[in-house]
C-alpha cells in the first residue's frame, strides 16, 4: 500500500510514481479521497474555518489535480485508460452546513467535465468519468444522515468498477440517480431535500 497526506503538494505525484514503479503502468486511476468540515460562518471562529477551507480545497480539488496531471502520461500507454474522479450529489445540490465540502465538489464536476473535452478534442484514448455519489457510510459521514440510507463503500465500489466495463461522462450511484430528474423537473424539491441534510 501506498500513502500520504493528499494535503501536500507534491505527494499525489509522489504517489503515482511509486504506483507506475511497482505495477509496471498504469490502467485506471481512482480519485476518491475527501475531506468535510461541518462549518458555522456565523461562529465568528474565522482562523479555525479558513485552516480548514485549505485543508478541504487541498485534499479534494488540488489533490486530484495533481494526480491528474501526473498520471495522463501513464494512462495515455494504456490499452483502456480510465482516469475517475469522485465527487458527490452535495455539488448538485449543496447542504447549507458543509459550504466548502459541497464548493470543492463542484469545483471538481467542473475540472471533470473540461478535462473530459480537452481530452476527447485532442484524439486521447483517456476517458474520464465523474462518479456522482449519494451519501456513504464511511467515518466521514459519521453521525450524519439516517444510516440506513447510507450507500455501503463496497456497493459504490462495485458500481463503479462495473460503470467502467463500458464508460460513461458521468455515472450516477445510488440515489444520486435521482439528481438529473430533480435537476430538470423540480430543483427546488432537490434544494429543500439536501439542503439540511
Amino acid at each position: 500500500m501506498i500513502d500520504g497526506d493528499l494535503g501536500q503538494p507534491g505527494v499525489p505525484s509522489e504517489i503515482v510514481r511509486q504506483a507506475v514503479d511497482y505495477l509496471g503502468g498504469l490502467d485506471m486511476v481512482v480519485n476518491n479521497a475527501g475531506i468535510q468540515f461541518i462549518e458555522d460562518y456565523l461562529s465568528g471562529d474565522f482562523r479555525e474555518i479558513a485552516e480548514r477551507s485549505r485543508r478541504q480545497i487541498d485534499v479534494n480539488v488540488t489533490a486530484p489535480l495533481e494526480f491528474a496531471t501526473a498520471s495522463l502520461p501513464y494512462l495515455a500507454k494504456s490499452e483502456m485508460p480510465r482516469l475517475v474522479f469522485v465527487t458527490s450529489g452535495l455539488a448538485v445540490f449543496p447542504k447549507k452546513s458543509a459550504p466548502v465540502y459541497c464548493a470543492t465538489k463542484s469545483a471538481l464536476r467542473t475540472f471533470v467535465m473540461s478535462l473530459r473535452y480537452q481530452l476527447e478534442d485532442g484524439g486521447s484514448p483517456i476517458k474520464v468519468i465523474d462518479a456522482v455519489l449519494p451519501l456513504v457510510d464511511t467515518p466521514m459521514t459519521a453521525g450524519r444522515g439516517k444510516e440506513s440510507e447510507k450507500m455501503s463503500p463496497v456497493d459504490v465500489a462495485a458500481t463503479i468498477i462495473t460503470a467502467l466495463q463500458v464508460p460513461r461522462p458521468v455515472v450516477w450511484i445510488g440515489k444520486a440517480k435521482l439528481l438529473p430528474w430533480l435537476t430538470r423537473l423540480a430543483p427546488s424539491i432537490g434544494r429543500r431535500a439536501l439542503r439540511n441534510s
